[in-house]
C-alpha cells in the first residue's frame, strides 16, 4: 500500500470518516476517491456522502478483518 493509503487508514480508524477538504488542507492526498476505491477493493465497506458544498465525506461501515499473526 502507498503511504497515502496508510495515512488514510489511520484517519479512518481513528475518526471513522475522512473528507476531501481535510485531505487537501492537511496534504494527505489530492486523489482521495482513488484511494477509497482501492480500500473498497481490499474489503473495506465505505459509505459516500456528497455534500452541497462540493465536499465528499467517506465513512467506514466495516473494515476488513485483520489476519492474525502467530
Amino acid at each position: 500500500m502507498t503511504s497515502q493509503t496508510e495515512r488514510i487508514i489511520e484517519i479512518l480508524e481513528r475518526e471513522g470518516q475522512i473528507d476531501n477538504f481535510y485531505c487537501i488542507h492537511n496534504r494527505v492526498t489530492l486523489r482521495l476517491g482513488a484511494r477509497i476505491h482501492e480500500l473498497r477493493q481490499a474489503g473495506w465497506e465505505i459509505e459516500t456522502e456528497q455534500r452541497e458544498d462540493k465536499n465528499t465525506v467517506y465513512r467506514v461501515i466495516k473494515s476488513p478483518a485483520r489476519q492474525a499473526t502467530n
